[in-house]
């Protein structure tokens, strides 16, 4: 779908080639309804830029951070230090008051989902990062902060971004969750924004979703599963696959607008309320698939690294180190199976 933007007076109007659709918003956020409808069709944002009057997208293609305004703004995903020169060129592009962020809200604790968290802390001192419980729990792990702070400066490096990451002390020293949140719990940003929040164990036992009502927007991180480049999405049940499928069920009744991802973008219209039966529908394959290449395999060493490095491949992750994903795809595949033989 291809969309054009016109504007007349202080209004803006979005209209798709597809002929029948369009809306109107006022250009000044403080008499927008946050109710907003989107249009009847079908879209996909690759790159950060405005998807909705109250919601931001920031950061680059593969690694995602949005920014929700209500009356108080909210950044929501923590992406990776590396992001943060982009996030505050975007800011000054699009006339965003950073002094009106109140919150950090991070949907579970891995490296490439937090790495923007200590620099905010430092530039916005009353800020308040929100995560779940379990992740406030990890973040008090030394052994944790200095993976996570490793895996940023790798990033950094690879970049070569180590004076600018000087110049804004991008390092990743420490990280506090200064508000544990659970399921069911609400988070107000004014203005009728109001963000619930839903428990998505699987992916890690730290993840949660967030979803505002009023926008019909979700924002599931990886527990929804990761878009690729193209039309792919890509299963993440690392942790436990069995309870990332489960946790993937919760998510399908919600009415939903738009799916805002933590790479490769977010999708809004039919393909938003497509988005979580098409990542079930992925993840259930690749139980069958796993199940009836390793059952009985005479070398599932062999057959492991071969279908590890097949999707590490097609994923394009540059901030994964291959030897995390193959841990990560050993224990996705013993997990599946075991639930196998358990089930008989």
């Amino acid at each position: 779908m291809v969309g054009k933007s016109r504007k007349f007076s202080n209004c803006e109007f979005l209209i798709f080639i597809s002929g029948s659709a369009y809306k109107a918003f006022d250009s000044k956020l403080e008499t927008c309804n946050p109710k907003l409808a989107l249009p009847e069709v079908s879209m996909r944002y690759r790159t950060p830029q405005t998807i909705h009057p109250r919601i931001e997208y920031l950061g680059r293609q593969e690694m995602n951070v949005y920014l929700l305004k209500g009356k108080e703004y909210m950044i929501v995903e923590g992406g990776m230090s590396y992001i943060v020169p982009d996030m505050l060129r975007q800011f000054q592009e699009r006339g965003i008051d950073m002094n009106r962020i109140t919150r950090l809200l991070l949907l579970h604790s891995h490296f490439d989902h937090c790495g923007i968290g200590p620099f905010f802390k430092h530039r916005l001192p009353s800020l308040r990062i929100i995560g779940s419980r379990r992740s406030q729990e990890l973040y008090r792990k030394e052994k944790v902060i200095q993976f996570i702070r490793d895996r940023n400066r790798e990033m950094i490096r690879f970049f070569k971004m180590e004076k600018e990451a000087a110049e804004l002390n991008l390092d990743f020293d420490q990280m506090a969750v200064d508000e544990a949140v659970v399921e069911g719990d609400a988070i107000d940003l004014g203005e009728g924004v109001e963000v619930r929040i839903i428990e998505m164990p699987g992916h890690s036992s730290c993840s949660i979703a967030a979803y505002v009502p009023s926008l019909k927007a979700l924002f599931p991180s990886d527990a929804g599963g990761i878009p690729g480049e193209g039309e792919e999405i890509f299963p993440s049940g690392n942790e436990d696959f069995i309870l990332y499928q489960k946790s993937l069920e919760k998510l399908g009744p919600l009415d939903v607008e738009m799916v805002c991802l933590a790479r490769n973008g977010a999708f809004l219209g039919q393909d938003a309320r497509d988005y979580i039966s098409r990542s079930a529908e992925e993840a259930e394959k690749m139980r069958l698939e796993i199940i009836r290449q390793f059952q009985g395999a005479a070398d599932p060493e062999e057959k492991l690294a071969r279908l590890a490095r097949e999707r590490y491949d097609r994923i394009k992750t540059r901030d994964i180190p291959w030897d995390v994903y193959l841990g990560l795809m050993r224990g996705v595949v013993r997990k599946i199976l075991q639930n196998e033989r358990n089930s008989r």
